[in-house]
């Protein structure tokens, strides 16, 4: 006869560990929401959409009347207004990202302004997916 004997206490101390970092989630909603500002603002300074894909450069009406108010030839920052009307609401559950006028007529295009994505749209990348992942078993600390 062979007898085993298997001693479950350290699995039942790391799923009681589990349980207490999971009943405040504030923190690790907290380092999302964090993420999902730098990756905004990855965004306005890479000039890409949030799937990699670059910006449609300006035309060259847009740069000239950016020359005459003394903007930047930065693409969707002239003032610097949606960029500081960015904001990160982060609730228990979720993460919600807003930016002030006009980015949703840069989000979705328009006849006369090209669509330059800023965040993303029914899909979230799978970098984010993979990264916030990371920062849920970072704060899990189950590495």
């Amino acid at each position: 006869m062979i007898k085993v004997f298997l001693d479950l206490q350290p699995t039942f101390r790391f799923l009681k560990k589990l349980q207490a970092r999971l009943k405040n989630q504030s923190i690790l909603m907290d380092e999302i929401g964090d993420y999902w500002e730098g990756r905004v603002l990855e965004g306005f300074r890479k000039e890409t959409d949030p799937y990699g894909k670059k910006w449609k450069p300006l035309s060259p009406a847009t740069i000239a009347a950016k020359e005459r108010k003394n903007y930047p030839r930065n693409i969707l920052v002239a003032s610097g207004n949606m960029k500081r009307k960015l904001k990160i609401t982060v609730k228990r559950k979720s993460v919600r990202i807003q930016i002030g006028f006009p980015s949703r007529f840069h989000q979705r295009g328009t006849p006369r302004i090209p669509q330059r994505k800023i965040i993303p749209e029914n899909q979230i990348p799978k970098r984010d997916l993979r990264n916030i992942q990371d920062i849920i078993i970072d704060y899990l600390d189950i590495k």
